[in-house]
């Protein structure tokens, strides 16, 4: 049986969203995503697809060792909302400043 993920009703989407906005711990999800010389098809879905995501707080960290193809360079700095330009700098950063918090 076919079933097309993207189905859902207005009103499954609002009432996860509703669920979601009353957690009482939020954690920022890192996507970690590498695109050296990625197919521009797949690197879209691939971007589309964390953008589409209901739970709101994440970020895209993509990682681009020095592509040669234009829309590699380009597309993420253009495209993403949340993106991290310098990743492997602030994922540490953010990884240091996690391993000293305590959770809630």
């Amino acid at each position: 049986m076919f079933v097309n993920n993207r189905a859902w009703s207005k009103v499954r989407y609002d009432r996860a969203k509703e669920h979601i906005s009353n957690f009482d711990y939020t954690p920022v999800f890192s996507i970690l995503m590498p695109v050296y010389n990625a197919p521009e098809k797949w690197l879209r879905r691939a971007i589309d697809s964390v953008l589409d995501q209901i739970y709101p707080h994440w970020e895209l960290c993509i990682a681009d060792d020095r592509s040669t193809t234009d829309h590699v360079r380009n597309v993420p700095r253009n495209s993403v909302p949340r993106t991290i330009e310098s990743a492997s700098l602030t994922v540490s950063n953010q990884v240091t400043s996690q391993q000293h918090q305590t959770p809630p």
